[in-house]
């Protein structure tokens, strides 16, 4: 069984929180430029080696108490007071009023949400269905991306800038935000994840299991 970690930006944190997301898309195959391949080899990813009853443990954007802030995140005790970026609309008001700290440097101990996942699938990006769109947390609504009118699949199209798109044109605006706004067109496979949201650490929930 793999015990992964998995990085969400801070409108996906909440929508797992709310229930809103039990599914994601990560990119089944990367550019590894080392050992014997200094142009760079295809190589696959970790995700494609996730298998249902794999658990993932959520990273997402945190912040420690002040008296921590020139500790390295591995230094802070565990069992610290810890606030999460995604809580909050302004400052934290809890006493965490540390610097910011990248989700990639979350301590496995600090997080607070374990997905347990469900289902497995490989596809082409833009194949995604509306109904997984959905899954991914996104609904359907106004979009101003900047694209203009395109078909992205599946039947669906967005219609912008400035009309109404569907669940899957959001899922597409937020994934050329993070990934390039080129990517989409790239066609490239992905590793599409289902799971069941714990909020509970990964650990804790080893306990209760």
């Amino acid at each position: 069984m793999i015990n992964s970690p998995i990085i969400y930006s801070g409108a996906m944190v909440r929508a797992l929180l709310d229930g809103r997301k039990t599914m994601t898309r990560r990119l089944r195959w990367k550019l590894v430029k080392r050992g014997p391949h200094p142009d760079g080899a295809i190589c696959f990813t970790n995700w494609n080696y996730v298998r249902p009853g794999d658990r993932l443990w959520v990273r997402e954007n945190w912040r420690a108490e002040a008296r921590y802030d020139k500790l390295k995140p591995r230094e802070i005790p565990a069992g610290s007071l810890i606030s999460y970026e995604a809580d909050y609309d302004q400052e934290p008001n809890d006493g965490c009023r540390g610097k910011l700290r990248p989700a990639i440097f979350l301590p496995r101990w600090a997080s607070r949400m374990t997905l347990t996942v469900t289902a497995a699938k490989v596809e082409h990006l833009p194949d995604i269905s509306e109904e997984d769109a959905i899954a991914e947390g996104f609904t359907a609504g106004k979009l101003d991306d900047g694209f203009g009118p395109r078909d992205i699949g599946d039947g669906w199209t967005i219609e912008s800038p400035g009309g109404w798109a569907s669940a899957a044109g959001h899922f597409q605006k937020l994934w050329c935000e993070l990934h390039g706004f080129d990517s989409w067109d790239q066609n490239p496979e992905v590793v599409a994840l289902s799971f069941t949201v714990h909020k509970s650490n990964i650990d804790q929930l080893s306990e209760v299991a």
